[in-house]
């Protein structure tokens, strides 16, 4: 059964960060650039991997999601 997803931002009572709207991504099409660091404290870069096969992005947000 799928899940239903917010299409706007967010909004908590008292946040401690600010929410923005996420910006769709058609499928096939080119994702923007983005820098993470990692858990080795290295700063590792969409680009890095541009050329590649494949590359697999996760997003486990469950553990700070709010019940």
């Amino acid at each position: 059964m799928p899940v239903p997803v917010p299409i706007g931002p967010i909004l908590f009572p008292d946040p401690i960060y600010e929410v923005s709207p996420m910006a769709l991504i058609a499928a096939g099409a080119t994702a923007p650039d983005f820098k993470l660091d990692s858990h080795l404290d290295e700063t590792i870069s969409l680009a890095d991997f541009r050329g590649k096969k494949n590359v697999l992005l996760v997003s486990y947000p469950l553990d700070f999601t709010p019940t």
